[in-house]
């Protein structure tokens, strides 16, 4: 083991206490993040990549570390490693597709995203991924989405779990763990807000539409939810007025404003949660979706929340 390696690994890690006080001074400022908790969410690459070259055949492990890293350079290989070792996991695949098209490496980006179309024939994220990579590319006409599937599925969920794994694996707590490896990284949710923008053929509009109310379907994150709505508002004011558009933004309003509702509850009352509380919660997030384990973390309290 290298000096470097050794005094990071001797470090001090963050600690449920750690993140408490840095929860309860930027709830205090009403703000929504805070310097102090980006500094407790920050990992040392070089503690990561030690836990890569010890479980070299772990491919959940190397994904976990693809997941975490930024590098680009960096996480190319591990991401290659995971999709080796584990049989070419199409859950890896569309994540390996969406990094790769973020950083601008269309040609990997496509290769892939036509191999999840053609085996996860339910998924319309391989197609959404493609759309933005053409747009970006000004070639948008070529997008045709007559396979797309009816399901969101962004593999986020899965992709927390890998990165859990490796912290876990670093040393990290079972609660800074789950607080840092659930930091959701937003590939598909970004280039659905990206699409949002400019004009589209009547037929992507639909496309994206049907994607809006996709990823308000069961989400694992309640971000691709309200990303979802933030979607569909925009495509439904594209459209003619009529009462179909009336009425579902009328729903829409309705439930942005219960889940702000259940937002503002959870930040009152999840100061009072112990830390194996909260572990729990993060576990129930991945069982049930996060507003769920919002409403189980809320009865366990005492105190129920709203859904």
């Amino acid at each position: 083991m290298n000096v470097t390696l050794a005094i990071l690994l001797a470090a001090a890690l963050p600690t449920f206490d750690d993140f408490r006080e840095a929860d309860r001074a930027r709830r205090e400022s009403r703000q929504w993040q805070s310097e102090a908790t980006g500094r407790l969410m920050q990992i040392e690459p070089v503690r990561i990549l030690d836990v890569a070259k010890r479980h070299k055949a772990d491919w959940e492990l190397q994904w976990g570390v693809a997941e975490l890293l930024t590098d680009w350079k960096q996480k190319r290989p591990h991401f290659e490693a995971a999709l080796a070792a584990s049989g070419t996991n199409t859950v890896i695949a569309i994540r390996f597709a969406c990094a790769a098209a973020t950083e601008r490496q269309d040609e990997l980006a496509l290769k892939w995203l036509d191999y999840c179309q053609h085996h996860d024939k339910t998924n319309n994220v391989p197609w959404l991924a493609e759309l933005w990579v053409l747009q970006a590319q000004g070639e948008s006409d070529r997008f045709e989405p007559t396979g797309a599937g009816p399901v969101f599925r962004d593999c986020s969920g899965d992709a927390a779990r890998a990165r859990i794994r490796v912290l876990e694996a670093a040393g990290y707590s079972k609660y800074a763990a789950r607080r840092i490896g659930f930091l959701p990284k937003l590939y598909a949710i970004q280039m659905a807000q990206d699409l949002r923008r400019g004009k589209h053929a009547e037929y992507v509009q639909q496309f994206l539409l049907n994607t809006a109310k996709a990823m308000q379907t069961d989400p694992t994150f309640l971000v691709t939810e309200l990303a979802g709505e933030s979607l569909e508002s925009t495509m439904w004011g594209r459209q003619k007025d009529s009462l179909t558009k009336t009425t579902r933004q009328d729903e829409l309003a309705t439930r942005r404003t219960a889940l702000g509702d259940l937002i503002h509850e959870m930040e009152r009352r999840v100061e009072t949660a112990t830390e194996e509380r909260m572990v729990q919660y993060f576990d129930d997030l991945l069982l049930v979706g996060e507003v769920e384990a919002m409403r189980l973390l809320g009865r366990d309290l005492s105190r129920p929340l709203r859904r």
